[in-house]
């Protein structure tokens, strides 16, 4: 019996493989923040040039359009924070409870003028009653980059000419494409015998050219891709994977040689008690009746003119700028009977402690906090747990909040 042992030093070809590795994360890095720069960049202008326009405007209805304009682009640019902040963070962002068929119907519209006259999509329409339950804007986001993907290798390739988007509900995430329903084998329709299925799988199928063991392998790992240097980073996948194992769900890919790619996109179902009731666009907006609102914001803009919106509402502002100016209010026993809070402000003591030292005063002061990052989990906020809104905040959200607060 003999045994041969062989040693072979790899501590190069490991240190050559880093250093390739940290270069294509690098040049992804600043292809992705050069992407980001030129969406920041486009809001920015037209939020200039509609704030301008609407300062000279010779007619109120003139105003009225580009102010219009303005609020549109604010909330673009509050849609981009949040995709990106939920990517950095690996949040599940704002989950909600939307209609499938809405959220595809939506979808289409967004996606058909990015594809090619020979690319044909087709969306399956599905069961009215089917809603699914996760941060809207996320999901769009993950349909747009398995769509892209999928045109990429279709015009790459020459091969195929369709793309197919369906959903239907499902027990759990690991059902398989081409599976017989349940419903099926019960001769029900989808509205009849899905109380159990508590999932929704969205799934985009296109007839290209499909992909190789290898490659279907690795392609949800982040910074791989088979594309050139200058037309992907490699993201695409990894970050709808992420989406999808963060909302509770989960991505499975199904693909061969000249067969064509399935992606299954499986997200928890949702329910008519987690439909959003959304106010009215012509609800006047809840007013105060003189109530004292103490805020704590460290932007001053911001401070002046969130002291200017509450008053229009009809409080009253105590406006200070850090945590420690607060606290010397409330140990100068100046009255107040709401805390509106930012998270992170300057100095050692954040939003969350400020509400707790309050509370430890006031045991039933209502308290709201502001972010422009929504991430924080109860655990984070202490024993103080209020509601979070996202900067910037709408004012009818504002209103809303401040009278729930104050009438609780």
């Amino acid at each position: 019996m003999a045994l041969v042992l062989v040693l072979d030093d790899v501590t190069n070809e490991e240190l050559n493989r880093q250093v390739n590795d940290r270069r294509n994360r690098l040049d992804a890095l600043g292809e992705l923040t050069g992407g980001i720069a030129h969406d920041i960049n486009n809001l920015l202008a037209s939020l200039l040039y509609a704030v301008d326009l609407a300062g000279t405007a010779t007619t109120s209805e003139h105003q009225a359009r580009f102010l219009g304009i303005a609020t549109t682009t604010i909330n673009r640019g509050r849609q981009l924070t949040t995709r990106l902040l939920a990517f950095a963070k690996r949040q599940p962002g704002f989950a909600m409870a939307k209609p499938v068929r809405e959220t595809l119907t939506e979808f289409h519209d967004l996606i058909r003028p990015m594809l090619e006259t020979r690319i044909e999509i087709q969306v399956q329409e599905a069961d009215p009653d089917l809603l699914v339950y996760c941060d809207p804007a996320q999901l769009e986001t993950a349909l747009m980059n398995l769509v892209l993907n999928s045109r990429d290798a279709i015009m790459s390739s020459g091969h195929g000419t369709r793309i197919t988007l369906k959903a239907r509900p499902v027990a759990a995430p690991q059902d398989r494409p081409g599976a017989k329903s349940r419903n099926d084998d019960k001769g029900l329709g989808t509205s009849a015998a899905n109380a159990n299925h508590r999932y929704v799988e969205l799934s985009v199928t296109d007839d290209g050219p499909g992909m190789n063991n290898a490659t279907l392998i690795r392609c949800t790992d982040p910074f791989f891709t088979t594309k050139d240097a200058n037309s992907g980073t490699g993201l695409g996948l990894s970050m709808v994977y992420g989406f999808a194992r963060h909302s509770n769900g989960d991505l499975r890919v199904y693909s061969q040689p000249d067969g064509g790619t399935t992606v299954q996109l499986t997200l928890p179902r949702g329910s008519d008690l987690s439909l959003p009731k959304a106010a009215a666009p012509d609800t006047p907006l809840e007013k105060g009746a003189g109530e004292t609102i103490l805020l704590a914001e460290d932007e001053p803009d911001l401070r002046q003119m969130t002291r200017d919106m509450l008053v229009t509402l009809g409080y009253q502002v105590l406006p200070v700028g850090s945590a420690q100016q607060a606290l010397e209010l409330l140990q100068d026993s100046n009255p107040f009977d709401l805390l509106l809070t930012d998270v992170v402000m300057p100095g050692s003591i954040g939003g969350f402690e400020l509400a707790s030292r309050i509370r430890q005063v006031h045991p039933g002061m209502p308290v709201i906090y502001t972010s422009g990052f929504t991430g924080y989990t109860p655990d984070e906020m202490g024993p103080v747990t209020a509601p979070l809104l996202q900067k910037p905040v709408h004012p009818r959200d504002l209103a809303a909040a401040l009278a729930a607060a104050l009438r609780d």
